[in-house]
């Protein structure tokens, strides 16, 4: 999927890619996040961005290219855990 976000404040406008499941390119698919048994087409998401891309599978994330984010610390988690989100609704 593919999103278009407007300018707003002091924020630029953003697009962003969405590819999830059997969507992710070829080159992505069988990349491991964490566990060794837990492959990217296994239920994860891929987010495409002007400057990378964000491989993600719920608490687990990779950044590419990697050596551009190697230095990268994440924020400070502001939000709870899930519940799980079938259980939220």
């Amino acid at each position: 999927m593919r999103y278009e976000y407007a300018a707003r404040g002091t924020h630029p406008a953003v697009s962003l890619t969405w590819y999830d499941g059997d969507k992710i390119p070829n080159e992505i698919h069988d990349v491991q996040i964490g566990d060794p048994k837990n492959h990217v087409s296994d239920g994860g998401n891929l987010f495409v961005g002007s400057k990378g891309m964000l491989l993600t599978n719920y608490d687990r994330y990779k950044l590419y290219p990697q050596d551009e984010f190697a230095k990268f610390e994440p924020p400070a988690r502001l939000i709870p855990n899930s519940i799980g989100h079938h259980r939220e609704c």
